[in-house]
Formats: structure tokens, sequence, C-alpha cells
């Protein structure tokens, strides 16, 4: 045989052996499955692994298959198997993990041998290689999404839901007490869920009564030093404080709610997760209310404080004009309503907050203001733009500054930025509907009514000429009208161009 057909026939059984090699299976909870992995975990496999995404023939009878493709769900309940680029009685086989690595996590078997000893198994949407099926167990479970704090210590984490008996124990709660975890699936009784890490990393299955925070969600206060907040319960492995009470007394926070027993409670701050704490060092404050919200502070003569105005340790923090225009998350508010806490800052008055005009269209008037992300002057504001820079368009002022100087401008559905209340005006116009017919060729098409500041020309009514376009806006005097064909937006033309 010439040696430029042994290679021809060499190549073409490597493509029928790899063929489909990266399609990955419309498997079982391939979806979620992907959320079990992390992206350090995800072996690089040579390129032999691939064999198992194609069906080998076997020589002594090309016509049957020694692979079979399957799309089947599993849990790796076994130690002490390897995972192999091909299966382990084939030449050629390189190791590229243990089965010890994977306990309890949940795989889609997407090729088996013949004989069912060895499986191809896919991991969070990769193939990743083959295993003995012996170190596979039919998963029963249901996909979920959601999260939740492992809260009770001293519960098994076991290779398969509790109640089976080939579950093993690989962990326990304790060493992971104070940890949000995701829960990827249910056990088909409900009582047992799946859980990784929030980067991914499989943890295995807990029992549902091992998670969950006990008690309503409150406002609170760090009111006691001599205690630590940690990212998860004092004294669990891998914990680190954050922050020490000393510190922060008077903080406010959200309690979120506590362990079982009460001992420990978590924290969010400033809207964020915060960290566990000694619930001995946490004040209830029945007298402040929860009130989630975002305004804008538009006026500059109020205090903020460390505590609601008139509070008599109150520490005057700063001014509003040290943060005139910002929109803040306010987050609660005293029973009256008087003073709101707003994240990062400290408490308001509520006065401080809010348009007292409503929002209308405008356009630009005058250029050469600048417009900025918070009203000029304020500390830390930039400059973004000018105002020339949006002339002739249609812009909405949102609100203007209570002493009425800055407008804060939005375009296309976002915001723009604020700008001195003297580069903008009112775009006084009144919707109609009704239809016409272009008769004079002699006029402009204009992003805006041709007296506008920066109107720009979009075209000519002579290439109308004849047409019955619709009408959706006119200027209050009904000088201009705004134009439509065919659901095409044109622009402004002069009502002289009707005939009107």
């Amino acid at each position: 045989m010439k040696k430029g057909i042994r290679w021809w026939l060499v190549s073409i059984s490597l493509v029928i052996l790899c063929s489909g090699c990266n399609n990955q299976p419309a498997s079982v909870g391939s979806q979620d499955e992907s959320s079990l992995i992390n992206e350090s975990e995800r072996t690089s496999i040579s390129s032999s692994a691939d064999i198992s995404q194609g069906e080998k023939a076997d020589p002594a009878d090309p016509a049957v298959p020694i692979f079979m493709t399957v799309n089947e769900a599993a849990t790796i309940f076994r130690e002490g198997y390897p995972i192999g680029t091909l299966p382990w009685d084939m030449e050629g086989k390189e190791i590229v993990g243990l089965s010890d690595d994977h306990i309890g996590r949940i795989v889609t078997v997407a090729r088996k041998t013949n004989d069912g000893e060895y499986a191809y198994v896919w991991i969070a949407g990769l193939g990743f290689g083959w295993i003995e099926s012996a170190a596979l167990k039919e998963a029963d479970f249901q996909p979920t999404n959601d999260s939740d704090y492992i809260t009770l210590g001293g519960a098994p984490i076991t290779s398969l839901p509790g109640h089976s008996e080939d579950a093993d124990v690989i962990g326990n709660t304790s060493d992971r007490i104070g940890e949000r975890v995701l829960l990827v699936y249910e056990s088909a009784d409900g009582e047992y869920v799946y859980a990784t890490t929030l980067i991914n990393e499989g943890i295995g299955w807990l029992e549902k009564e091992a998670l969950g925070l006990t008690g309503e969600e409150q406002v609170g206060m760090i009111a006691a030093e001599d205690f630590t907040v940690d990212t998860l319960v004092w004294g669990t492995p891998g914990s680190e404080t954050v922050a020490l009470t000393s510190e922060q007394i008077g903080a406010y926070v959200t309690v979120k709610g506590s362990l079982s027993d009460g001992s420990y409670t978590l924290l969010f701050k400033d809207g964020n997760a915060w960290g566990w704490v000694d619930t001995r060092a946490i004040e209830i404050r029945d007298d402040i209310l929860i009130a989630e919200a975002t305004d804008y502070i538009t006026a500059g003569q109020y205090s903020i404080s460390s505590q609601p105005p008139g509070t008599p340790v109150s520490i005057q923090l700063g001014t509003t004009k040290d943060v005139l225009g910002a929109n803040a998350t306010i987050l609660y508010e005293t029973m009256d309503s008087s003073s709101v806490y707003a994240a990062y800052l400290g408490w308001i008055d509520r006065q401080a907050f809010g348009f007292e005009n409503g929002e209308y269209i405008g356009v630009i008037k005058a250029g050469s203001y600048s417009v900025d992300t918070l009203p000029w002057g304020t500390p830390d504001y930039e400059t973004i733009g000018y105002s020339d820079s949006y002339a002739g368009k249609e812009l909405l002022v949102k609100g203007i500054t209570q002493n009425g100087l800055y407008s804060l401008l939005w375009m296309q559905g976002s915001p723009l930025g604020w700008v001195d209340s003297r580069a903008v005006k009112p775009f006084d116009v009144v919707s109609v509907s009704y239809s016409a017919v272009i008769s004079d060729g002699g006029y402009s098409i204009d992003s805006l009514p041709w007296v506008e500041f920066g109107a720009k020309e979009l075209g000519s009514t002579a290439d109308y000429l004849g047409e019955t376009v619709s009408i959706s806006r006119e200027t209050v005097s009904g000088d201009y009208l705004y134009v439509e064909l065919d659901e095409d937006e044109l622009g402004w033309i002069d009502h002289r161009a009707f005939g009107k």
C-alpha cells in the first residue's frame, strides 16, 4: 500500500471516530449543571477524549459500534475511580481527574460503552472524560434556582440525598455555617438540596432543615463594643473579620435574620451584605422603618447626620450641598417620614429630596453651558459635554433643583446630566392625529421647528410632494407640524407646505 493511501485511511478513520466531537448533548439538566463547576475545574482534555463523541467501529465487525449515545443524568458518588480520556481498557488513555474530586456532582452521561461498564460524562456543559459506571448513580432530582444561608451546624453533607442507602458523608455544615450557597437541585421528595458555592464549586447534598434564617427583617444599630463582624459565623473555618463593632457604634444596619438559636445575626449595611455578628452587639430600632426607594437630592441647605435630626447624640457628617443632584438610595425612615437614611451618606431631612416641578419635554435654547454628572460646582462633579452638542434634539427635563438653577436632562430613556436651567426651555407642542397632503415642495424638513435653536435640516418637502402624510404633533401656535410617513418619522415642516 502506498504511503499516501495509508495516510488517507488513517485520517478518515480519525474523522469517523471524532464525529460530533464538539456537540454537547441536549442533556437532562444540562442548563442547570452549568452552575456546578468552577472555571478552574474545567480540565483541558486531550483530543483523544473526543472519541467519546462519536461511535468507534469494532475492528472485528465494523458494522457494530462499541460506543452508544445516551442522554442520562447521574451523580458521581464513589471515590477511587479515575476519569480518563478513554475507557480504562483502551490504549492511549490519559488520566484527567479522579472521582474523589467530584463526589456529589451531578453530570450528564453522553456516551456509554456497549457493555455499559464505562460512561463519558459532561460536567458543567463541557465534555470531561470516561469513568466506570460503577462510580455513578442515576440522579433522582428536580432542577431549582435559589440560594440560602447554611444556618444549622452539625448536619452532614452527603454525596447523594441523605436518605439514599448509597449516600456517603463528605462534609459537615459546621464547616460552612453562615455561608450563602446556591441551591441547584432538589431531591424528588423535596427534603434535600444540592448546594454549590457562589462561584459554582460543588458542595454536596444538604437537608433543607440546615438552611434558612430565623426572624423577620428589621432595622438595627450597632450598640456594643468588643465584637467582630465576620464573613461567616465567628469560629467557622475560613471566616474573615470585616469590621470591629467598636469602630461602628451607631451605624444603622438591616438585620436579615439569625441562626436558629439566635446567637449570631446576618447584617446588611448600606444595602449590601456585610457579615455576621454576635446578636448582643445589635440594638433593634422599632422606631425606624425600612423604606427602600431612590430619589434625587435637590436642595443643598440640609445637614447629613449620623442619627435622625434632633437626636441628642447625632453628629453632623456633611451637608446636602456636597451631594446636590445625587440619586440616593433610601433605606430607612423615621416613623413620621420626616427624615430618611440614604446609603453611604446618613440621615437627611426628607425635604431635601425630590423635584417640585413636573417633568416636561424641552429643547436647548442656548449653547456653551456644560452638562455635568452633578450640578456644576458640586464636589466630584464631572463635565460630560456641552449644551451645543444637544441642540436640535428633544430632551426630557426630569426635574429642577429646588432653587431652580439646574435641570436634570434625560435622553432616549436614560439620564444625560445636569445643565444650567438657562440653557433649556420647554418645547410646547400638542398631540394631534390627522392626515394631510404635502402640496408645496419649497420647505425644509427639520429635527425641530425651523425657528428653534439648533434645528437641523433632514430633508425637503420636494422629495414628498403629493404624499399623504400623518400629523402627530403641532406647535402650540400651529405654525409647525410633525410628520410621519408609513410609520417612519420624517420631521417638522412649516404648515404652509400643506396649504394651511
